[in-house]
């Protein structure tokens, strides 16, 4: 069914034009169908990378295979950088690598690969598709009108994520639950009769401003359309660029028009408030001081205020950040064009303020107010933890493929914080991080932050310059700081390393930043204690090891580290136990068989490395209770993925 054919049934409302009655609300199926076209059309896209996977299996690729994967791979980066989902970008830019790269021979081991990134990518989409439609509307509405597209669906998805309820129609005035804030209408081709009528029921519906996106390069439609709208970009512009263009629309229709009358300027103040302004007549200089404070506002000088006067507050105005583009008007009786030039402060003198200087007036305060609110903008939202996560978790999953760092940081309140306390927080960290950085909110005052591609060492030092600048009292909060994928394969779990992390500091009055390899003075241990004869090879496994995060010693003598641990206190045995089977200075079954008699077999993970052993030595130390066996000679990926697998369990 089209979507022109499941529209619901069109009645007359208070103008002469038609309306979508949906209902009350919005309809959420008309949403809903344009999540399932985007879907669509990364469907045909993961569908040709599949194909090609499949031919993997048995042959090698022809040029116009491999052709049509890699294009489908850019179509879906292209789409997915559209949507703002990073992530998933940078897993379909992988693909057009790996296809570019080794086409040229059947390879089952590219063919499980490819298959495998296409099926993480469909179910990252499918979660981003599911968060999306969950997400609660915390703006004013945004009417879209035009037929559907994939330019026009990008451009709904971001301007939802920018918090708006979407309410879309291909080429009817839909019902809107209340005032929409703003409209985008995509009007392609050139003007038809039923796009003008449309336009004119719009104007006449609703007051809010209009994001007009066209296609046609015929002069006349586009002097049509440019009376019809407020601002006007190309049907496929960027759709971040068309969220942008349609929040400053709606800041310079709503921008609050103020001024300050400073002297005896009676006409300036009625023709100012015949246009909207609001007037505030000012008694005096000193008094204009105090009461313009950080706004957008203009300030209007009257003729009997003196050069001088109007010099030096005009100075004072200019001085301040948040006042320099405050326009500044002195209305006189003579030509004082020369003198006002020296002062270089950029004072509009004129002898009258007329409709010409009043709505330029409008315009300045209109573009200052949209400025500084791209200025907010710029910076990272603070989200619901459900959010947060689905974000988090799709980050881990490039990470995992590429091999990087992820690091999460959780700021834990110790006591009670106020709201007023909270803001503030919640501003300084959306302005401290990274846009690509993810900072989430959970229970009531948790906060979690996930840093890309940083270790962990970098975010303990940026989350104590950020402790600092938030001046809190001592104790009032602890920070913990975990790492992928060393603490933690998913959000939850790094989250709840790191938690452990802040508690483990709070209990034992440690510092106000601690990560997961801190340790209080009388937990000492290592992380891991590596027990070979070759010195070369254990401090290569040490310096691993530490890469990963965790704290790690080598001992070259077997009866030294049997000591250690068997006389050692539970607080003082590591984690894990890398041993030779060919332990120096002591047979390995033998010392496996003391650390059991001892009891401390019960508290370590053994890893057994071996270069020569029988079964019937394998199963003496299986029986024993070693964790992992690897062979030597071993690759480094393969070491560390086995102790990643035993430190999950000590999660």
């Amino acid at each position: 069914m089209s979507d022109a054919t499941a529209t619901a049934e069109l009645v007359p409302t208070k103008n002469s034009h038609t309306v979508n009655q949906s209902s009350t609300e919005a309809d959420p199926l008309l949403t809903s169908r344009i999540w399932g076209r985007i879907r669509e059309h990364a469907e045909g896209a993961l569908a040709e990378v599949e194909l090609c996977a499949h031919y993997l299996f048995d042959r090698a690729l022809t040029d116009a295979e491999s052709s049509a994967a890699s294009e489908a791979a850019q179509h879906l980066a292209v789409l997915f950088g559209q949507l703002e989902l990073p992530n998933l970008a940078q897993l379909a830019r992988q693909i057009t690598k790996t296809v570019a790269n080794n086409h040229h021979e059947a390879d089952a081991t590219l063919a499980v690969h490819l298959a495998g990134i296409t099926e993480d990518l469909r179910t990252l989409l499918t979660s981003a598709i599911a968060q999306h439609e969950s997400l609660d509307a915390i703006a004013d509405p945004v009417v879209v009108i035009g037929p559907p597209s994939p330019a026009l669906d990008a451009a709904c998805w971001i301007i939802q994520t920018r918090g708006h309820l979407v309410v879309h129609s291909p080429n009817t005035l839909p019902e809107c639950p209340g005032e929409p804030c703003a409209i985008v209408v995509a009007i392609e081709g050139d003007l038809a009769d039923a796009d003008e009528t449309l336009l004119r029921a719009i104007g006449e519906e609703w007051t809010a401003p209009v994001v007009m996106l066209f296609t046609s390069e015929d002069s006349s439609t586009l002097r049509t359309l440019a009376s019809y709208s407020t601002t006007m970009l190309p049907l496929g512009t960027a759709p971040d660029v068309v969220a942008a263009e349609l929040k400053r629309a709606v800041i310079t229709k709503e921008a609050q028009l103020t001024a300050f009358i400073c002297g005896n300027a009676p006409e300036a103040a009625a023709k100012l408030a015949t246009h909207g302004f609001d007037i505030t007549k000012v008694p005096g200089p000193e008094e204009l001081q105090s009461v313009l404070k950080s706004q957008q506002c203009a300030v209007v000088f009257g003729p009997n205020v003196a050069a001088k006067v109007v010099f030096e507050l005009s100075r004072l105005i200019r001085a301040t950040p948040a006042l320099r583009r405050t326009p500044i008007i002195w209305q006189h009786r003579h030509d004082r064009s020369q003198w006002l030039q020296a002062t270089r402060l950029d004072i509009f003198a004129v002898e009258e303020v007329d409709d010409a200087l009043t709505t330029r007036l409008h315009s300045l305060l209109a573009k200052a107010a949209a400025d500084a609110a791209e200025q907010d903008t710029s910076t990272t939202s603070v989200l619901s933890w459900e959010a947060a996560r689905v974000l988090i978790d799709r980050t881990l999953v490039a990470a995992h493929r590429s091999g990087s760092h992820v690091a999460v940081a959780t700021i834990r309140p110790n006591g009670a914080i106020s709201d007023d306390e909270l803001t503030r927080i919640k501003r300084l960290l959306a302005h401290e991080f990274r846009r690509g950085d993810i900072i989430g909110i959970r229970r009531t005052d948790d906060l979690v932050i996930a840093l890309d591609k940083v270790s962990r060492s970098v975010a303990t030092n940026r989350m104590r310059s950020l402790m600092g600048r938030l001046d809190l009292e001592d104790g009032a909060a602890r920070v913990g700081v975990s790492m992928f994928p060393t603490d933690g394969r998913s959000g939850d779990e790094l989250a709840a390393a790191a938690d452990s992390a802040a508690d483990l500091a709070y209990r034992h009055q440690g510092p106000s930043v601690a990560s997961t390899t801190w340790r209080p003075a009388e937990e000492n241990a290592p992380d891991a204690m590596v027990v070979d004869a070759d010195p070369v090879l254990g401090k290569v496994l040490t310096a691993g090891l530490a890469n990963a995060g965790l704290r790690a010693v080598h001992e070259n003598d077997g009866r030294q580290a049997l000591a250690t641990l068997v006389n050692g206190t539970d607080a003082s045995i590591p984690k894990l136990l890398l041993l030779d089977l060919d332990a120096p200075g002591i047979d390995g079954l033998s010392m496996l068989r003391q650390l059991r008699a001892s009891g401390v077999m019960a508290q370590l993970n053994v890893l057994l490395m071996t270069s020569r052993s029988s079964e019937s030595d394998l199963k003496v130390a299986l029986e024993l209770g070693i964790s992992d066996v690897i062979r030597k000679p071993f690759s480094a990926t393969l070491l560390m993925h086995r102790v990643h697998r035993l430190l999950e369990n000590e999660r």
